[in-house]
């Protein structure tokens, strides 16, 4: 109970009494007069004793992990009761290890190919290396044997010149990893498992992910007439990509402009002229996600993150917080597709003009044998190589001639 709406230390906390009465042949209590206490208003009571009643121990019903008490076989720490690891423990009630992620400026980069409204299908790859900084990746315990849940603080990472010769800096880049909304006040920009023994995730199919947008989805000429060179991914036929093989799925019909996809936490947009839109009445479909087919593999991770990418004027130091949209999807060390059906639907021959770039990253070695909880599973990130994938529709260019273009963008952080 509660005095005047004031906080529980540990609303979980009971009190088990049991009747107390002295041992055979041990003499009975003898009375004391005048015990001086403090009451909860500050003030002094005097109290008499006159015989043994009960003895009551704090208890918990039903003890769980997030009760602030070590009171299971399984709990190291829990919450406020981390003498184990003060300060250090996780959701799991095991001690969290943190490892500095610190990056590989020359392996760590934004990879982006593009198709150009006036190119006529033109496909270009550029790369921004020189990414630096530290990502923190935290070990929060084991969840099954061999698997491991991992999170990733909230992180800034600092900014990144966008220089494309002959033409020069044009633009800063810069790359946030926002708070989890799931995760409220937790600090986490996500989370995720580390599977050191390759076995099933019950949760994550593959560490090997496809990100995909088809430009056009209203059932207008553009979106016609998909040749059935490869099955895909969503069931609606595709065209293989000659640079990279890759097919390339056609998203279904959404006359509507309506469809969404959970996973990445988009929604359809149906484009306007009169918004500043490039093509009237076009219906981008949303950012879908897919996890692939290949298997997991000893020290594979995957991690859910939330990460804004934003192109900013020259010299800017990206300064928080983020002002574009948050992008929710996997960072993982396996492979990435990221895929465009319908580049440019206005830019002839429209239907099934396609866009593609893959990107793989490196597993992390883990100790063998690996040690018992609640040490980890690792001596250390380094050459770890996480990559992700997005697509972005209509990006305005202004080199060598404003423009805009559709770009598959892939970031890797690599360890030193």
């Amino acid at each position: 109970m509660s005095l005047d709406g004031s906080t529980i230390k540990n609303p979980q906390g009971y009190l088990m009494c049991y009747q107390a009465k002295p041992a055979k042949d041990q003499p009975k209590h003898v009375g004391v007069v005048g015990i001086q206490a403090a009451n909860v208003f500050g003030q002094t009571e005097s109290r008499d004793t006159k015989k043994e009643a009960e003895l009551c121990v704090a208890s918990i019903i039903n003890p769980i992990c997030g009760d602030n008490a070590v009171n299971q076989a399984s709990e190291v720490c829990d919450g406020t009761d981390d003498t184990a690891c003060p300060g250090q423990c996780s959701s799991l009630c095991q001690c969290r290890v943190a490892f500095p992620f610190v990056l590989d400026s020359a392996n760590s980069k934004i990879d982006l190919r593009g198709v150009n409204g006036t190119g006529g299908g033109l496909d270009k790859s550029f790369t921004f290396s020189g990414l630096s900084g530290t990502v923190t990746i935290n070990i929060d315990g084991q969840l099954t044997p061999g698997q491991y849940a991992v999170s990733v603080p909230v992180t800034t990472l600092p900014p990144l010149d966008i220089n494309v010769p002959p033409f020069g800096s044009f633009g800063t880049a810069c790359v946030f990893l926002v708070e989890d909304p799931d995760l409220p006040g937790s600090g986490l920009s996500g989370v995720g498992v580390l599977n050191c023994f390759g076995t099933p995730v019950n949760t994550i199919p593959s560490p090997d992910f496809n990100a995909h947008t088809d430009h056009c989805t209203n059932g207008t000429a553009c979106d016609s007439g998909m040749p059935p060179n490869c099955a895909g991914d969503l069931g609606n036929g595709g065209k293989i990509h000659t640079g990279t093989g890759l097919c390339v799925p056609a998203a279904p019909t959404d006359s509507s402009c309506t469809k969404s996809d959970p996973l990445t936490a988009t929604t359809a947009k149906l484009e306007s002229t009169a918004a500043g839109d490039p093509h009237d009445g076009v219906c981008n479909s949303p950012l879908y996600g897919v996890f692939g087919t290949q298997t997991w593999n000893a020290g594979d991770a995957v991690l859910t993150l939330n990460a804004a990418i934003e192109i900013r004027g020259a010299s800017d130091p990206c300064n928080g917080p983020p002002t574009g949209s948050v992008i929710r999807g996997p960072l993982t060390t396996g492979t990435v597709a990221s895929t465009i059906m319908d580049a440019f639907p206005d830019v002839a021959p429209a239907s099934g003009k396609v866009q593609a770039l893959v990107v793989s990253g490196t597993r992390f070695s883990c100790i063998d044998p690996l040690p018992a909880p609640p040490a980890a599973p690792i001596a250390g990130t380094s050459g770890v190589a996480f990559v992700t994938g997005a697509t972005i529709l209509d990006l305005p260019i202004p080199i060598p001639a404003p423009s805009v273009a559709d770009i598959n963008a892939a970031l890797t952080l690599k360890a030193q």
